[in-house]
């Protein structure tokens, strides 16, 4: 009974040393917050008129233990980039850090990256950045290559949820709504983009190129709207290795594809791919299975007034199911 007991205290006193979730507020209005700076420590921040004025300084006050915010007030903010200014990293998604919007407001990340469009706004390339969730962040890149770049240093576990990322400007025919780089090998493997999950969220107004070009392993594309892109809606290749086990479900897609002459969604060069229960309507062309897919399975979309519907690309393409 007693070393029951003891054992009873002893969970207590460790689960009252836990710390506890915070949340600190962003806001560059000083019309709205006059009292919001960088200079403000993490606990004045935890007030809504007392918080910081830029993302990076926030980002600072998040735990290597997870669980924290950052709430952004509607404003218009520079681009993030990882390389820079990490986000402490979680172990899973119980433990995530995240970047919000407060409530319905709208913050706007955005950045002129130079005359031609190069660079992107937002930059999340390397191994570190894990178990983070972005949520509700508009991205403007109308003056940028890409809105979201994920590069190819291993960057894992990342979710993109209620996001609106849009007019990548990019340079002649390229440049990406989001683009995941790296070759892979099936499985996902360090120097990669793997297990990225892009949820009810807004893709479009890609100038040259593709609203999402995903050339890593385990995505999850799902209840997205993805629209007035110049190229593919998404494209999922990578010429240097087979990404493997992307999931594209419950999207609604339109207008993709007349400024390239390309289909809507396209699954190659990897295996286990699998697009299902999509609207796909009004685009230059349907769906597509491109050279390298193997055992690549398209189950109950729904298509009307594209230019094709189903096309097979040139090359090896084995056991796929329609």
């Amino acid at each position: 009974m007693r070393r029951a007991m003891l054992v009873m205290l002893c969970c207590l006193w460790s689960a009252s040393l836990a710390r506890a979730a915070e949340t600190y507020y962003v806001d560059n209005n000083a019309t709205r917050c006059a009292g919001c700076n960088d200079s403000n420590s993490c606990a004045q921040a935890q007030a809504l008129r007392a918080g910081f004025d830029t993302l990076n300084q926030c980002i600072t006050c998040q735990s290597a233990a997870g669980t924290d915010r950052c709430e952004m007030r509607g404003g218009t903010y520079a681009g993030y980039n990882s390389n820079t200014n990490p986000i402490p990293p979680g172990t899973s998604w119980a433990n995530a850090n995240t970047i919000a919007r407060y409530q319905n407001e709208v913050p706007v990340l955005t950045g002129v990256c130079g005359g031609t469009g190069a660079g992107t706004i937002m930059n999340i390339p390397n191994a570190v950045d894990a178990y983070i969730i972005f949520d509700g962040l508009t991205v403007d890149a109308s003056f940028c290559h890409y809105a979201l770049s994920m590069g190819s240093s291993g960057a894992h576990h990342l979710r993109f949820q209620n996001m609106d990322l849009h007019s990548a400007r990019g340079i002649d025919t390229d440049g990406d709504g989001v683009y995941t780089g790296g070759s892979v090998v099936d499985g996902g493997q360090p120097g990669v983009s793997n297990a990225i999950e892009f949820l009810n969220s807004k893709i479009h107004g890609s100038q040259h190129a593709y609203g999402m070009y995903l050339r890593g392993s385990d995505f999850l594309v799902e209840g997205n709207e993805i629209y007035d892109n110049a190229g593919y809606a998404i494209a999922v290749f990578n010429t240097g290795g087979g990404p493997a086990r992307a999931t594209i479900r419950g999207n609604r897609l339109y207008n993709n594809g007349f400024g390239r002459s390309q289909p809507t969604i396209t699954l190659g060069s990897g295996a286990d791919h699998l697009a299902y229960n999509n609207l796909v309507y009004d685009n230059y062309g349907g769906l597509n299975t491109f050279n390298g897919c193997v055992d690549c399975k398209w189950y109950n979309n729904t298509l009307f007034n594209n230019g094709t519907g189903f096309t097979w690309s040139t090359g090896t393409k084995t056991g796929t199911i329609i």
